[in-house]
């Protein structure tokens, strides 16, 4: 199994966003059909097959999904849901960021007791393999240290590192916010009203 990690660019106006936001990315796909009891006629119904969550804290976090979460490439279309920490709920239907970007990334060769290490040119030819720890070519060797490694959610050194791309310009706003601040306005009027009004008696 391919282990991977995942670092996630939210922009927003052209800019890195930094502030924390809740989203998630759910697929869908059309695999059953049901009955339209007004039309009298079946017609396909979008199943949600792919989902995840994340907790986005600024730019180029790293997230860890599961195996089963890393491509989505049985759903047809993805939304993206998500609430910014002012509590401004927005969607991005049709969202295009699934599949994420990834590629290989070679942080070491070989693995033994407990250490890494990345092999010099000559090693296979030394050893036979360019995989397996063989002790008297250990000056084609270099130990790797693993404290500089980009890991999986349980520490191990990752295979492939994907890139989930974010555009907000692209986004359709919700009114939480809208409504608390108009809301939040309105009796700031009223208030500024009720002064000018003593004032003007007193």
């Amino acid at each position: 199994m391919v282990s991977r990690a995942t670092k996630v660019y939210i922009e927003k106006d052209g800019r890195h966003y930094n502030d924390e936001i809740d989203f998630s990315i759910n697929g869908y796909a059309y695999r059953n059909s049901v009955l339209d009891p007004f039309k009298k006629e079946e017609k396909c119904v979008p199943e949600k097959i792919y989902s995840f969550k994340v907790h986005y804290r600024g730019y180029g976090e790293i997230i860890h999904l599961l195996s089963s979460d890393q491509d989505g490439s049985e759903s047809e279309y993805f939304v993206l849901e998500g609430t910014t920490k002012n509590n401004r709920d927005f969607v991005i239907k049709n969202f295009t960021g699934i599949p994420p970007e990834c590629e290989s990334i070679d942080q070491y060769d070989i693995y033994y007791e407990g250490n890494y290490y990345k092999t010099k040119k000559g090693y296979e030819e030394c050893s036979g393999s360019s995989h397996t720890f063989e002790s008297s070519c250990m000056n084609y060797l270099t130990k790797v240290n693993s404290s500089n490694f980009i890991g999986d959610q349980y520490g191990h050194p990752i295979d492939s590192l994907c890139i989930l791309h974010i555009d907000l310009d692209k986004a359709k706003w919700g009114n939480k916010q809208i409504q608390k601040e108009e809301k939040e306005n309105f009796f700031k009027g009223i208030g500024s009203f009720f002064k000018r009004m003593f004032k003007g008696i007193y």
